[in-house]
């Protein structure tokens, strides 16, 4: 009997170490697919307080900090910007003030 309940308190505990390994991964997962979302372009201005033509035009220039914000091009005269890129940007510029 005591053998069975010494098995059973180890399974208790290999199924907590899974569960927090699997909200671990989650999370890591989830936080992946939210940073490398590509964000339009009128947000992306107001994510970093810029109106969006003036905001096009320095990621275009791509001078520092702003060569870490990647943009693409869609259908038409639309452009998106990687959301990852901004919170860099962002994260960058804010220490600098300081």
């Amino acid at each position: 009997m005591g053998e069975l309940l010494t098995e059973v308190q180890a399974l208790r505990k290999e199924n907590a170490e899974i569960k927090t390994m699997l909200h671990q991964l989650t999370v890591l997962v989830m936080k992946d697919k939210i940073d490398t979302t590509w964000v339009a372009e009128t947000e992306a201005a107001a994510m970093v307080g810029l109106h969006p033509r003036v905001f096009r035009e320095k990621v275009k220039a791509a001078k520092a900090p702003w060569f870490h914000i990647t943009l693409r091009h869609t259908n038409g005269r639309n452009y998106q910007y990687s959301r990852k890129g901004i919170i860099k940007f962002k994260q960058l510029t804010s220490t600098e003030m300081i």
